[in-house]
């Protein structure tokens, strides 16, 4: 990452392997983007991360932010397997789409909410897998 700070893959994976050792405030510093043309599909993945983070950091109100903005822009780039915007740099559509699955259901866990349910802002997983 010290070699290539703008790559957003290498930031996902670090600000991922940052939150899973327990560094929350540099795992929710380094999942962020630095340049705008990094790979599209990392976003949602970065912003569920930081509300993993902001969570356990105790910013309750940051970490719903963060998980609705997450939510939103997976069903902006991926709402299905098979559809959504172009993606950059990514692997196959089901694995990201796969991927946000997964983030999404542990933060909604960890959170407490549900995000179409009580953040009005879809569905993109059904509710009763988020508990």
């Amino acid at each position: 990452l010290e070699e290539n700070p703008n790559n957003s893959k290498l930031r996902l994976a670090a600000g991922l392997a940052l939150y899973r050792a327990g560094e929350y405030d540099q795992a929710a510093h380094t999942a962020h983007t630095t340049h705008p043309g990094g790979a599209n599909w990392v976003q949602p993945l970065m912003a569920l991360t930081r509300a993993m983070s902001h969570q356990q950091l105790g910013d309750e109100e940051q970490a719903r932010a963060e998980l609705s903005r997450g939510v939103q822009l997976a069903n902006e780039i991926a709402p299905s397997p098979t559809e959504g915007v172009e993606l950059q740099w990514a692997p196959d559509r089901w694995v990201v789409y796969a991927m946000y699955q997964v983030l999404t259901a542990e933060a909604e866990s960890m959170i407490g909410v549900a995000v179409g349910q009580e953040m009005g802002s879809g569905t993109f997983l059904p509710v009763e897998c988020a508990r």
